[in-house]
C-alpha cells in the first residue's frame, strides 16, 4: 500500500484537485485511493471483505480515530454517486457502475467513526444513491444479458492490477493475476465496465453488508452511534422496497448464471444479500402503526414477485448450503409477514358463516373478496409471467400457518381451500362460472402444481371443490367432443381425493365422473397405435392403482371388481372382433393385479371377494364360446385373487369352490376352444400345486391326469416348430406357463410319476437354448409383456430352473448334463466378458449377458449348496468341455471356482486334480489371471482329505510343475503373479503328506531334500522367469520347519548351509536391484523384485540377523517411495521391513508409514491381515518398557484426523501384546488407564464407523484382559462418554451402521456390568439416563409427536433418519438389552465380591445388589410406559425385551411397585398394568 501524505498541507491540495478533477472515473478513484493511502486491488481479495468487519469487531469498539481525509473522499465520493448519469452513451462517466467505486466506499465505511460517516451519508441520502445504482445496474443487466464482462474479468490476465494502484512494478511482476477461487472479486479492466454488471452488483452488496455490520456491531455499545447508523439505513417504505425488489432481481439474475465450479460465489452472496433484507426490516418498522399497511402493500407492489421468483429459483438448485436456507428462510418470512397473514386476516374478518363450512366450496363472495386482495395487494398478480408462482405463494402459505394439531387444521382448512381456488382462479381455471373470471387462457399445468402442493404439505380440500375442478379441467365432463383428457391433473385430483370418483348419492355427478373415467380409460387402450409410455405409466400408477385404493378404503372393492370386469369384457370383445388394440392394457396389467392383494385383509374387503368369487364359480358358465370376453374377464379376476400362490390354510377358496375353480381351469384348458389368453390358465393352474401338495389324497384336483399331459404336448407343440419367425407372444407365454407349471409339480412332488413329465420334456426343451446367441434382443425382464420371442421362452426356462433348485435335483443325470452342456456351449462365446466389466456393461441389456448372468447363477456357491446332487452332473460337464479345447477357457475356470469342492465327489476331485496339473505342464498357459486361478483351484482340491491325485502324493509332480508355471514380463501388477496362489497350493500339499504315513512322509521329506541339494547347485542368481527357484525356496523353508520328521541321515547343519546359500544369492540380486534404481531412477521388474520379497518370507529368521539384508530392504523401500510403483508390491516391502525392523525412537512413526498404505476399510484384505500380523509378531518381541512407551508416543499424538483410524488400529496390535497386568502400581498399568479416557474420546468425535469399531475394540481389550489398570475414574469416564454417544451431542456416523454402533455400545457395557459390579455402587444416576436412552432408541417415534417432546427426546445423529431405524429396530439388538438388564438386576457372585468371603456375605450382598438396582429401575419402568405411549414397538423386539423387564420387575419390592403405580398418569398406568399381568403369568419366579 502506498504511504499516505505527510503533510496535511499537501493534503489538502490533492483533496482540492480531486474535486476539481474531470477525468475519467478510474483514475479519480485511483487518485482518491492515493490519498488515503488504500490499495483497490488488495480489496479485491474477498477475504477482506464484510468478515474482516466481523473478525475486528473488537477492536472495531474502540473509539475510531479521526479520519478527516477519509470524511472529505466520501462526501466527494457521495457527489459523484448522485451526479452520475445513468444514460447509455454516458456509461463511461458512470461511476455507479464501476466496481472501485463500491470498494473504495467499503473502506471509507471501515475507516471514517461512526458519528461522522452516519452524518454525511444521511446528508447525501445514502439509501436514494443505493437504489438508482442498483436501477443503473438492472439496466446494464438487460442490456448485456451474456456475462460478458465477468467472463472477461474471470479469464483476462490484462486486468491483473488495475492502472494507477500504488503497488510497485517489481510487485506487478512478480505476482501474477490468478483467478480468484469464487470469482467474486475478481479485478475489473480500465474503464468502462459495461457487462460486467455481476461484479458490480456483488461489490454493492458488500458495502451494505459492511454498512449493516458496523450498526450490529455498535448495538448496545454506543446507543447513540447506533441511532446513527439506524437513521442512514431507515428510509422511506417505498424506497428500501425498490432497493429490496432491485436485488432480488439482480440476484436471481446471478443465481440463474452462476457458474457451478465456484460455489463459494453463491455463498457470499447469500450472505451479503441479507444486508438489504435488514434495511427492508429498519424501513417498513417506522410507521409504528398496529397494521403497517403501508408497508405490507409497498412490499407486494414492489418486491414480492421477485421474492416469489428468487424463491423459485433457490429451490430449484439441487444442494442446500446453509446460505441458501437462510435465505429462503428470510424470504418466506417477509412474504408471509407482508402478505398472506394480512390476506389471511381479511379473510376472517368476513362473515363466519360464509368462511368457516367446510364441506362445501367456498362462497363466490368469499372467492372475490380474497381475489380482491390479491388483486390490490399484487399489482403483477394478472401476468401471464407470474402465474408460474402460484404454486410457490400457496406453498408458503400452507406452511405459513399452524396445523400441528386437528383443531387447528379445521380452523385453517377453509382459508387455504380459499386461497387455492383464488390463485387457481388467477391461472385461468375459476371454480364458478363467473363473467369478471373468464378468460380465453387455461393454464393447467399451473392447476397441477396446485394441486401437487396441497398434496406434499396434506393440506385437505373439499370434495366439492374436487368434484368442481374435476368437471371442468378434466376433461372428463364437457360438450367438446375433441377435449383433450387432462390425465395428470387427474393423477393430481385422485391423489387429493379419491372420494370425487366413487359412487356417492350425496353429490350430483359422481356417478358421471367415475363412468366417464372408466370409459376413457377403456377406450384409450382401443386406438390402433402405440401407446405412448409415459401416459400409460400415469394411467397405471396415478390413477388406476389409487383408485383400487380408494375404493377399498370405502369398503367398495366389491364394486370394483364389478368395474374391473366389465372393462375386460369390453377390451375382450374387441379383439374379438379384429380390433388392433394395445395388447395388454392397465386393466389386464399384473401390477394392478398385485396391488390389489395387499387390500384384501380387512373383513369387508374379504367378504366382498368372496361373494365375487362365488358369483363367478357358480352362476357364470364356461361352456358357451359366445360369452368368451366374459370368461376372460373371470379368469383374470381369479388369476389376481390368488395372487401369490394358495398358502396352506388360505380361507380365500376351499373345498368345493377350490373343486370347481379346479373343474373350470381344467376344462378350459383341455377344450379345443382357440384361445388367445390360454397362458392364463396356465398360470392359474399354478395356483392348485401348493393344495395338491399338501393334500395327495384329495380327488378333486388331479393334476397327474388332466394339465401335466396337456402341459407336455403344449410344449412338445410349440418346439416342433424350429422357432418360426411369425410365432405369436400368446403362444410364447403359454409355453413358458406351461413349463412353469411342470416345474412347480416337479419341485412339490416327490413322485416318480410327476418327475417323468419334466424328465420328458427337457430333451426337447434343451436344445433351444443355443437359439438365444442367435438373437440380439432386449434382455427379459420378468414381465409378460416382454414375453415375445421363443428365445425370451428360453431365458424364461432357466430363470424357472434356477429358482426351483429342487425341481432340477429331481431331473436324471442324463438331463442335468443335457442341460448344463448346452447352456455352456451357448454361453462360451461370451468368456471375453467376465473378464472384461466395461465389455459386459455395454451388452448387459442383451439377451446374450442375461444367458451368461444364468450360468454364473447355476454355478454359483450359494445355488449348488441348495443343489448338491447337481455338483456331479456340473463338474463332468465342464471337465468334458475342459478336454474339448487345446487350451481351457477363462470362462470353465472361473464357473468351477464357484463350485463347493467338498461337494465334489473324490474321484472327481483327483481326476479334475490331475487334468489340470497336465494342462500345467503343457506349458501352454502363459502367467495371468488364468494360471492363477487354476494354481487357487487345484489349492482347493487339493486341501481335501483323500485324494487320488499324483500331486498330492508323488514328490516330483510339485517340481515339474513349478518348472512348467512361466512368468511374462508383460505381468506388470504383481496381483497377476502366482506366487501367493504357488505358495497356498504347495501348502495343501504338505498339509496332506504331514497326516499321511510316518514311512510315506519321512521318504517325501528325504526325497525333497536330495532335490534341493541338487537344484541349488543350477542358481548362481535368483531367477523368477518360472516358478522353480520360488520352489527350491518353499521347499528349504518346509524342511527347515518340520525338521522333527528327519531321519538321523539327515544333517541339520547342511540344511543351515543351504539356506544361508540361498539368502545370500536373495540379498545380492536384492543389492543389484537397488544399484540399477539409483543408476537409472527406473523402477525395478515387478517380476523379480516381488519374488525376492515373497522369497525373503522364509527367511525372516536370518534376515533379522544380517545388518546388510535390512539395509537393502530399507534402502529398496526408501527409493520406491520416490517413485510411482505397484502398490500390492509397495506393501511387500513394507512387511519385510517391518519383519527386520528393530524398534528405535522413531518405531510409532514408522509403523504409522506403514500403515498408511492399507485402507481401514479393507481390513479383511488378505495383504492386511498379513502386514498387521507382521506388526503384532514384532511388537510382542518388545520388552514392556518399551511397549509402554509406544503406546504413549500413540496417545499423546491423539486418535484425531485422517490417521485417527490407524492410530487406533496400532493401539489395539499393542494393548494385544500386553501380558495381564497384576499390579495397579506399575507403569504399565498407569499408562493403560491414561489411555483408557483418550479412548473413549474418541468415540464422541469420531465421524467413520471404522474408528468408531477400533475404539471399542480397544476399550474391549483393555475391559476384558486388563481389569487391575482400569480404575473407578475410568468407569465413571466411559459411562458419561456413553450417554453422550447416544445423545442428540453423539457421533455423526452414517445412519447405515446404526445397528453397529449399538451392539458395540451393548458389548462394552457388558463387561462393565459382569466384571466391574463393584465399580458401579453409588453409580446409578450415571446407569439410568443411559440405559433409557437406549430403550428408546428401540422404539419408533409416533409421527405424531409434539415437537417439544421432539426436542427433549432428540435421537442421536447416527439414528436420526429413517434407514437408521430399519436397522436398528432388530431383535438381536433387544436381546442384547435384556442382557444388560439381566446382568444388572441378576448379578452373578463372582462379580458380587471375591471368594475369600463366606457363603453368608456373598449372598447379603447379592441380595442388597438386587435391592438397590430395584429402587433405581423403577425409573427404567417408567420410562418404558412412556416409550410405548410415545412410539411403536415391534412385536418380536417386545418378546426380545419382557425378559429384561421381567427381571427388573423381580428385584423391586412390593412398596417401589405401589409408589412406581402411583407416580404414573393413568395411560402410563394400563401399559404398566399389562406389563404387570404378563410378569405374573409367564415371569414371576413361583416358589412353589
Amino acid at each position: 500500500m502506498a504511504p499516505a501524505l505527510e503533510s496535511s498541507f499537501f493534503a489538502h491540495q490533492a483533496l482540492l484537485e480531486l474535486e476539481k478533477g474531470t477525468g475519467d472515473p478510474t483514475s479519480q478513484l485511483q487518485e482518491a485511493a492515493r490519498i488515503i493511502g488504500a490499495d483497490l486491488s488488495s480489496s479485491c481479495n474477498h477475504g477482506t471483505g464484510y468478515t474482516g468487519v466481523f473478525q475486528d469487531a473488537e477492536s472495531n469498539k474502540k473509539q475510531k480515530p479521526s479520519a478527516p481525509k477519509e470524511a472529505w473522499v466520501l462526501r466527494w465520493l457521495m457527489k459523484k454517486l448522485k451526479a452520475s448519469s445513468p444514460q447509455r452513451e454516458e456509461l463511461q462517466t458512470n461511476y455507479r457502475l464501476h466496481t472501485q467505486t463500491w470498494i473504495l466506499l467499503r473502506q471509507l465505511l471501515e475507516r471514517i467513526p461512526i458519528k461522522p460517516l452516519a452524518f454525511i451519508l444521511n446528508e447525501h441520502k445514502f439509501l436514494q444513491i443505493l437504489k438508482h445504482s442498483l436501477a443503473d445496474i438492472m439496466d446494464a443487466s438487460n442490456a448485456s444479458p451474456e456475462r460478458l464482462g465477468f467472463q472477461e474479468s474471470l479469464h483476462s490476465e490484462s486486468s491483473a492490477t488495475i492502472q494507477g494502484s500504488p503497488v510497485s512494478e517489481a510487485l506487478k511482476r512478480g505476482q501474477k493475476r490468478k483467478r480468484t477461487e469464487n470469482g467474486l472479486d475478481s479485478v475489473e479492466p480500465q474503464g468502462a465496465i459495461r457487462g460486467s454488471w455481476i461484479d458490480t452488483f456483488c461489490a454493492v452488496l458488500k458495502s451494505v453488508k459492511t454498512l449493516v455490520a458496523l450498526g450490529h456491531e455498535f448495538s448496545g455499545v454506543e446507543s447513540a452511534s447506533h441511532s446513527h447508523l439506524q437513521l442512514v439505513l431507515r428510509g422511506e417504505p417505498q424506497t428500501a422496497a425498490a432497493i429490496l425488489g432491485q436485488s432480488f432481481v439482480l440476484t436471481r439474475k446471478v443465481v440463474e448464471k452462476w457458474d457451478k465450479r465456484f460455489p463459494e460465489l453463491h455463498a457470499q452472496l447469500m450472505r451479503a444479500l441479507s444486508a438489504t433484507l435488514d434495511i427492508w426490516r429498519l424501513s417498513s418498522e417506522r410507521l409504528c402503526d398496529a397494521t403497517n399497511l403501508s408497508s405490507d402493500n409497498t412490499f407486494s407492489s414492489y418486491c414480492l414477485s421477485e421474492a416469489l421468483h428468487l424463491l423459485m429459483v433457490l429451490r430449484q438448485i439441487g444442494t442446500e448450503p446453509a446460505e441458501n436456507t437462510n435465505v429462503i428462510q428470510s424470504l418466506e418470512r417477509i412474504v408471509v409477514l407482508h402478505f398472506v397473514l394480512p390476506l389471511r386476516q381479511s379473510f376472517y374478518s368476513i362473515d363466519p358463516m360464509k368462511t368457516m363450512n367446510t364441506n362445501d366450496s367456498p362462497d363466490p363472495s368469499v372467492i372475490k373478496h380474497v381475489l380482491k386482495g390479491v388483486h390490490s395487494r399484487w399489482g403483477g398478480s394478472n401476468g401471464r409471467s407470474n402465474t408460474e408462482l402460484l404454486p410457490i405463494l400457496l406453498d408458503v402459505a400452507v406452511r405459513a400457518v399452524p396445523r400441528d394439531t386437528f383443531k387447528r387444521q379445521v380452523h385453517e382448512a377453509p382459508w387455504l381451500e380459499t386461497l387455492f381456488v383464488a390463485l387457481s382462479t388467477i391461472a385461468g381455471c375459476p371454480l364458478f362460472d363467473e363473467p369478471s373470471w373468464s378468460t380465453s387462457h387455461k393454464d393447467i399445468p399451473v392447476l397441477e402444481n396446485l394441486f401437487q402442493v396441497t398434496i406434499d404439505r396434506k393440506s385437505s380440500l373439499s370434495i366439492d371443490t374436487i368434484r368442481r375442478y374435476a368437471v371442468r379441467f378434466s376433461g372428463l365432463v364437457g360438450g367438446e367432443a375433441h377435449q383433450a383428457t387432462e390425465w395428470s391433473l387427474i393423477s393430481k385430483l385422485i391423489l387429493t381425493g379419491v372420494d370425487v370418483f366413487l359412487p356417492n348419492p350425496g353429490f350430483d355427478g359422481m356417478e358421471n365422473l367415475l363412468s366417464n373415467l372408466i370409459d376413457r380409460i377403456t377406450s384409450f387402450s382401443l386406438v390402433s397405435n402405440i401407446m405412448p409410455n409415459e401416459t400409460y405409466g400415469v394411467i397405471k400408477t396415478t390413477i388406476v392403482i389409487p383408485l383400487l385404493r380408494g375404493f377399498a378404503a370405502a369398503r367398495a372393492i366389491g364394486s370394483f371388481l364389478d368395474i374391473w370386469s366389465d372393462q375386460l369384457t369390453s377390451i375382450e370383445a374387441a379383439r374379438l372382433i379384429g380390433r388392433d388394440i394395445f395388447y395388454l392394457f392397465v386393466w389386464e396389467d399384473d401390477d394392478l393385479a398385485a396391488a390389489l392383494r395387499p387390500l384384501v385383509t380387512d373383513l369387508f374387503s374379504e367378504n366382498q371377494t368372496k361373494d365375487h368369487l362365488q358369483v363367478i364359480l357358480s352362476q357364470h358358465s364356461f361352456d358357451d364360446e359366445e360369452n368368451a370376453p366374459r370368461h376372460y374377464a373371470d379368469i383374470l379376476l381369479l388369476d389376481a385373487i390368488w395372487e401369490p400362490r394358495l398358502q396352506e390354510g388360505d380361507s380365500m377358496l376351499q373345498g368345493e369352490s377350490l373343486a370347481q375353480a379346479f373343474r373350470i381351469v381344467s376344462n378350459l384348458v383341455l377344450s379345443k376352444r382357440q384361445l388367445a389368453w390360454r397362458w392364463r390358465l396356465w398360470r392359474l393352474s399354478q395356483r392348485f400345486v401348493d393344495h395338491h401338495s399338501s393334500t395327495p389324497d384329495d380327488v378333486s384336483v388331479d393334476l397327474s391326469t388332466t394339465l401335466l399331459p396337456k402341459a407336455i404336448d403344449v410344449l412338445q407343440s410349440f418346439h416342433n416348430q424350429e422357432f418360426p419367425t411369425n410365432i405369436s407372444r400368446n403362444d410364447c407365454l403359454e409355453a413358458f406357463e406351461a413349463f412353469k407349471f411342470v416345474v412347480l409339480v416337479a419341485g412339490r412332488k416327490d413322485f416318480a410319476e410327476y418327475n417323468e413329465y419334466l424328465n420328458a420334456i427337457m430333451p426337447r426343451i434343451v436344445p433351444a437354448f443355443n437359439q438365444v446367441t442367435r438373437f440380439t434382443g432386449a434382455a427379459w425382464d420378468g414381465r409378460v409383456d416382454t414375453m415375445v420371442s421363443p428365445q425370451t421362452v428360453c431365458v424364461g426356462y432357466l430363470v424357472v430352473l434356477l429358482a426351483t433348485p429342487l425341481a432340477v435335483t429331481r431331473l436324471t443325470s442324463e438331463n442335468r448334463g443335457l442341460l448344463f452342456n448346452n447352456l455352456l456351449t451357448s454361453v462360451e462365446r461370451f468368456e471375453y466378458y467376465i473378464s472384461n466389466p466395461l465389455s459386459r456393461q455395454a451388452v448387459g441389456s442383451s439377451l446374450e449377458c442375461q444367458l451368461l448372468e444364468i450360468w454364473q447363477s447355476f454355478t454359483s456357491n450359494e445355488w449348488l449348496l441348495e443343489t448338491p446332487a447337481a455338483v456331479y452332473d456340473l463338474v463332468n460337464t465342464i471337465l468334458h468341455h475342459l478336454k474339448e479345447k487345446k487350451v481351457p477357457r477363462h470362462l470353465s475356470i472361473a464357473s468351477l471356482l464357484g463350485v463347493p469342492t467338498r461337494l465334489i465327489p473324490r474321484h472327481q476331485r483327483g481326476m479334475l486334480l490331475d487334468f489340470l496339473q497336465q494342462t500345467m505342464l503343457t506349458g501352454q498357459l502363459s502367467c495371468g489371471e488364468m494360471c492363477t486361478d487354476i494354481l487357487t483351484l487345484m489349492t482347493r482340491l487339493a486341501d481335501l482329505p483323500k485324494s487320488s491325485a499324483q500331486i498330492t502324493s508323488d514328490w516330483e509332480e510339485p517340481w515339474k510343475l513349478s518348472d512348467a508355471i512361466s512368468i511374462r514380463k508383460e505381468d506388470s501388477s504383481s496381483t497377476l503373479l502366482p506366487f501367493q496362489s504357488f505358495r497356498q497350493l504347495h501348502k495343501a500339499i504338505i498339509g496332506r503328506i504331514l497326516v499321511s504315513s510316518d514311512v510315506q512322509r519321512s521318504l517325501y521329506f528325504q526325497k525333497t531334500f536330495d532335490k534341493v541339494c541338487a537344484t541349488i547347485q543350477k542358481y548362481d542368481s535368483s531367477n523368477f522367469d518360472t516358478m522353480g527357484f520360488f520352489m527350491l525356496v518353499l521347499s528349504l523353508g518346509t524342511l527347515h520347519t518340520h525338521q522333527q520328521h528327519f531321519d538321523c541321515n539327515l544333517k541339520i547343519e547342511t540344511l543351515n548351509a543351504l539356506r544361508e546359500k540361498v539368502l545370500n544369492i536373495l540379498i545380492s540380486d536384492l543389492r543389484s536391484i537397488e544399484r540399477e534404481m539409483e543408476k537409472k531412477s527406473e523402477p525395478p521388474d515387478v517380476n523379480t523384485l516381488t519374488g525376492i520379497l515373497n522369497a525373503l518370507e522364509y527367511f525372516e529368521d536370518m534376515v533379522r540377523s544380517r545388518k546388510d539384508a535390512r539395509k537393502a530392504i530399507r534402502k529398496v523401500e526408501e527409493l520406491l517411495d520416490t517413485m510411482s510403483y505397484d502398490p500390492p508390491t509397495n506393501r511387500l516391502v513394507k512387511r519385510r521391513l517391518v519383519s527386520s525392523y528393530k524398534p528405535g525412537k522413531d518405531f510409532e512413526k514408522v509403523l504409522m508409514k506403514w500403515l498408511s498404505l492399507f485402507p481401514v476399510d479393507q481390513l479383511y484384505d488378505h495383504d492386511h491381515q498379513l502386514f498387521v500380523r507382521d506388526i503384532r509378531h514384532k511388537l510382542s518381541t518388545l520388552s514392556e518398557k518399551k511397549l509402554v512407551r509406544l503406546v504413549r508416543q500413540i496417545r499423546e499424538s491423539g486418535f484425531a484426523g485422517q490417521d485417527a483410524a490407524h492410530r487406533l488400529l496400532l493401539t489395539g496390535v499393542a494393548i494385544s501384546c500386553f501380558e495381564p497386568i497384576e499390579s495397579p502400581d506399575t507403569q504399565a498399568s498407569h499408562e493403560l488407564s491414561s489411555l483408557f479416557p483418550s479412548l473413549s474420546q474418541c468415540l464422541i468425535k469420531t465421524t467413520a464407523i471404522e474408528s468408531f469399531s477400533l475404539a471399542t475394540e480397544c476399550l474391549e481389550m483393555l475391559l476384558r484382559n486388563q481389569s487391575r489398570s482400569i480404575t473407578q475414574w475410568n468407569i465413571d469416564n466411559i459411562l458419561g462418554t456413553l450417554s453422550v454417544v447416544i445423545s442428540a451431542q453423539g457421533p455423526k456416523i452414517a445412519g447405515g451402521y446404526a445397528g453397529v454402533v449399538y451392539s458395540r455400545i451393548c458389548h462394552i457395557l457388558s463387561l462393565v456390568f459382569g466384571q466391574y459390579r463393584k465399580k458401579l455402587s453409588g453409580r446409578f444416576h450415571l446407569i439410568l439416563p443411559l440405559m433409557q436412552r437406549l430403550l428408546r432408541l428401540l422404539f419408533t417415534p409416533s409421527p405424531r409427536l409434539q415437537k417439544s417432546s421432539r426436542s427433549q427426546f432428540a435421537p442421536p445423529p447416527w439414528v436420526d433418519n429413517q434407514t437408521a431405524n430399519s436397522f436398528l429396530h432388530k431383535r438381536s439388538h433387544a436381546t442384547q438389552y435384556t442382557r444388560l438388564l439381566t446382568a444388572l438386576c441378576d448379578p452373578t457372585v463372582s462379580a458380587v465380591q471375591r471368594v475369600q468371603r463366606s457363603d453368608s456375605g456373598l449372598t447379603d450382598n447379592t441380595k442388597k445388589l438386587k435391592s438397590i438396582a430395584g429402587q433405581h429401575l423403577q425409573y427404567l419402568v417408567m420410562e418404558y410406559t412412556g416409550c410405548q405411549l410415545r412410539g411403536q414397538l415391534a412385536p418380536e423386539l417386545k418378546a426380545a425385551l419382557m425378559p429384561g423387564f421381567y427381571s427388573v420387575l423381580d428385584v423391586m419390592s412390593k412398596e417401589t411397585m405401589r409408589g412406581l403405580n402411583a407416580a404414573m398418569d393413568s395411560s402410563s398406568r394400563a401399559v404398566f398394568k399389562s406389563l404387570y399381568d404378563d410378569y405374573v403369568r409367564f415371569g414371576k419366579w413361583n416358589n412353589a
